[in-house]
């Protein structure tokens, strides 16, 4: 597992929005995390890796899920 430094949250993640897609979540069970923005953002603070096992996301048959 690699140390990942905690960055700023995407502006886009308002406090509203943080509450409206946990209330989501907690409702339904549905991945409401899978947004372009939050992914963009997970990707840059671990440098397109997996912060378990390293693999590079990028590569072909690998893919983020938040």
């Amino acid at each position: 597992m690699i140390k990942l430094d905690r960055t700023p949250k995407p502006v886009e993640l308002t406090t509203e929005l943080q509450v409206k897609l946990t209330d989501e979540f907690k409702l339904s069970g549905k991945s409401v995390w899978n947004i372009d923005f939050l992914k963009k953002g997970l990707l840059g603070f671990s440098n397109d890796k997996c912060c378990y096992c390293e693999a590079n996301i990028k590569e072909e048959s690998k893919y983020l899920e938040v």
